[in-house]
């Protein structure tokens, strides 16, 4: 008996062929009809040849229109399975025991199948390899039951444009952790004690601070204010100091910091006098080291720069003296108290 879909093959469609073995039983039978709803719901159409034994040189070649086959066959409790497909000259051989736990019509099925497919991937991938432009392809159904894909169409080459130079977006908000050094420029005020005289200037620092450590190098230059009047004239002083300091620092808030830090440095005053009617002018210089202690904060606005707000005094071991017509008007640097507010600058 003849088992087929249809009574004609159309055009374009890829056909399977099934042959049972001579004697068939329950377990063949279910088996066979697996075998073809899984060909048939990939669009290939399938025909059960009548049971009984085929050649290899029957089925070698295959007729056209024929893509694959199946031959079932039995040896006592053993099942045997060959696939052939176009273009192959041996099939791809699988077998089932019947007596092995877990054997049944299923089992049987799936080894049937996946040995077709194996060898009509074998024909499907030769024929994409070999096509050419004008070949006709293969039939849907068999790209769908071996998975392969025709060759894409050639393409005219394309040169690719060079890459672009990659967007550096700046840092901004204050950093997680603050920059190790730092540099630090800003307005100065300075007020000598005890004669209440002040300064203006400028004050200029460097930085390192690694954690909570910190040690730096500050220079405090002033050079508006600084008058002294007596009768005898008026004398203007201007006065510059240095300190190497070490303190250290907490982090209260995100990019915010506050610091004590103290130090050891020296200070030079230089004084310069305008004497009145009947006085001489003399100016002088004066060095003297001293001891600094400064209590600040800051803030980073961005991972480069912040602001700044610093507070401390020196005190002289030297301390210069004011004298007119040697007469002492003031002592002065017992202590010089300052304060600056400027900008940081991170790196």
């Amino acid at each position: 008996m003849l088992l087929t879909s249809a009574s004609a093959l159309a055009r374009g469609e890829a056909r399977v062929l099934i042959f049972p073995p001579e004697r068939t039983d329950p377990l063949i039978d279910e088996a066979l009809i697996r075998i073809s709803g899984e060909l048939a719901a990939v669009g290939l159409r399938v025909e059960i040849r009548p049971p009984g034994s085929v050649s290899d040189e029957e089925l070698v070649p295959l007729d056209a229109g024929d893509y694959g086959a199946i031959v079932l066959s039995q040896q006592r409790s053993r099942i045997d399975i060959r696939a052939y497909a176009r273009g192959l000259e041996t099939p791809v051989s699988q077998s089932a025991q019947r007596n092995h736990p877990g054997m049944d019509a299923e089992v049987v099925a799936v080894r049937a199948v996946e040995a077709l497919r194996a060898a009509m991937i074998q024909y499907a991938r030769h024929e994409v390899e070999t096509q050419n432009e004008a070949g006709s392809g293969l039939p849907g159904a068999v790209t769908d039951f071996t998975r392969i894909a025709p060759l894409p169409e050639p393409r005219e080459p394309t040169v690719a444009p060079p890459p672009s130079e990659p967007q550096r977006d700046e840092p901004s908000g204050p950093p997680v952790t603050p920059p190790p050094w730092s540099a630090w420029i800003g307005a100065l005020a300075e007020l000598e004690l005890p004669p209440g005289t002040g300064q203006g200037g400028i004050q200029a620092a460097v930085w390192w601070q690694p954690s909570w450590f910190r040690l730096g190098l500050t220079v405090q230059h002033g050079f508006l204010g600084g008058r002294y009047d007596a009768e005898e004239g008026i004398a203007e002083l201007q006065r510059t100091s240095m300190h190497v300091a070490v303190g250290a620092e907490t982090q209260p808030w995100p990019g915010g910091f506050l610091f004590v830090a103290g130090g050891l440095g020296a200070a030079h005053y230089a004084a310069r006098a305008e004497a009145r009617t009947g006085f001489t002018a003399g100016s002088g210089v004066h060095w003297s080291p001293a001891f600094g202690l400064q209590a600040g904060g800051g803030h980073w606005l961005t991972s480069r720069l912040g602001v700044y707000l610093l507070s401390g005094g020196s005190l002289l071991t030297d301390a210069p003296r004011m004298r007119f017509d040697r007469r002492d008007v003031a002592t002065v640097g017992r202590p010089t108290l300052n304060v600056s507010v400027g900008l940081m600058l991170g790196f």
